[in-house]
This record gives structure tokens, C-alpha cells and sequence, in this order.
């Protein structure tokens, strides 16, 4: 199996960079410059999704192609991703059981341990339009809408394999059609689907896409 290890590195760094951006949010004192400084780095979440997007389609394009595959598929995706997030959000939890009886004291935003919004962060689906706000662990809204993508990975595979680049260009089109009018009817709560979080999974999916379409030019499925 080709390893792409720059992109890798370039994936790394991108997320390095936005962690620090979002956790910037809750920095004492002077840390908040450090949040306002990597503000412009925002789209790199945007290039982090779009090299997610080339990697897995790189690497499962040709994998994928019954539903035992596609099980086994997302069985690993599952196991990389959901035993770090549920450790994650376990900390969030039972610091946000602390503050509830007043054992600790938060400077962040009450609505930070919303216990309404625990069983969407369970199932990973609080980047599905699911939630007004982010809660817990509000970073893992990209692990959510990872998630979303992985999951719809066998639609991309079909366009491809029913009309090439063709058929992915007119997927990522259609995609960016219904993005643009999610917001235009407010269906999508953003002035523009590029800063979406608890709607990300729609936006994630599109950069998912056009990075199959820059993997168009290094392979080709049967």
C-alpha cells in the first residue's frame, strides 16, 4: 500500500494548529492572543478534511465493494477513532459532574456540559445539525463529522465507479449546491457553510469529496 507521509505531515500539522485555535477559546489571560492569532488558520480544518478525503479514498476505493467490505471498512475507521473520543469525553463528563455540585469552578460557558447533548456526543452525531451549540469535548465535532463522511464513503465510490471524474465532479457540485442552499434558507444557522461546526458533517462530506477528485489523478478503479 503507497503511503502519502507529506500529506500525512500536512494533516498532522493542520490539526495540530486548529486544536490549539479551538482550545485557545478557554486560555487564561494573554493566551487568548494565541486564539486570535491562529484565527486565519481556520480553513486549514477545510485542507485537514480534504487530504482525510484523498487518504480514505486511496486507500478503500478499491476495498469497498459489498456490504461484509464496507463492514470491515468501517469497523476499523470505529476502532481508530471512537476508544480516544470516548476517553475524551468520559474527562469532560465527570468534570462537568464536578462543577454541577460545585466541587469545581469553570470560567467557560455554562452550556459547555450540557447533559442534553451528552447521547448526540455518545453517538457521534453532534455535527449532524443535531445540536444548537457545541458541548463537552467541543473539538470532537470534527471526529463527528469525519464520522458522517466515512459512512457515506460507498457514495462517493459509486460515482466514481459509474462515470470517473466525471461523476465525482458532479457529486462535489450537487454537494456544494445544497450547502450554499442550507444557508441561503437558514436550514444551516451560519452566514456561510465554510465556519459550520454542529453542521460540519455536510461540510466535511464535500471536502471528502473533492479530495477523491485530487485522488483521481493518481489511481483509477476497475
Amino acid at each position: 500500500m503507497i503511503r502519502y507521509r507529506l500529506f500525512e505531515i500536512w494533516r498532522f500539522v493542520a490539526a495540530l494548529l486548529i486544536m490549539l485555535y479551538h482550545f485557545g477559546h478557554f486560555a487564561p489571560g494573554d493566551g487568548l492572543a494565541l486564539k486570535n492569532e491562529l484565527a486565519p488558520l481556520r480553513p486549514l480544518l477545510d485542507m485537514f478534511f480534504i487530504i482525510s478525503g484523498f487518504l480514505i479514498f486511496a486507500r478503500y476505493g478499491e476495498q469497498v465493494r459489498d456490504a461484509r467490505s464496507y463492514g470491515i471498512y468501517l469497523y476499523k475507521r470505529l476502532i481508530r477513532l471512537y476508544p480516544l473520543h470516548l476517553a475524551t469525553l468520559s474527562y469532560f463528563v465527570l468534570t462537568g459532574l464536578l462543577v454541577s455540585v460545585g466541587v469545581l469552578r469553570t470560567g467557560g460557558e455554562p452550556q459547555l456540559y450540557d447533559w442534553s447533548a451528552l447521547p448526540s456526543n455518545l453517538l457521534l452525531i453532534q455535527a449532524w445539525g443535531v445540536e444548537d451549540r457545541l458541548s463537552f469535548n467541543f473539538v470532537s465535532w470534527s471526529l463527528s463529522a469525519e464520522w458522517f463522511a466515512y459512512l457515506l464513503l460507498p457514495v462517493i465510490i459509486l460515482a466514481f465507479r459509474r462515470a470517473g471524474l466525471a461523476g465525482l465532479f458532479v457529486l462535489l457540485v450537487a454537494c456544494y449546491a445544497v450547502l450554499e442552499l442550507m444557508v441561503h434558507t437558514g436550514v444551516m444557522p451560519f452566514e456561510s457553510w465554510v465556519m459550520a461546526d454542529t453542521w460540519g458533517a455536510y461540510r466535511t462530506f464535500a471536502d471528502f469529496v473533492l479530495g477523491a477528485c485530487s485522488r483521481f489523478s493518481c489511481t483509477a478503479l476497475p
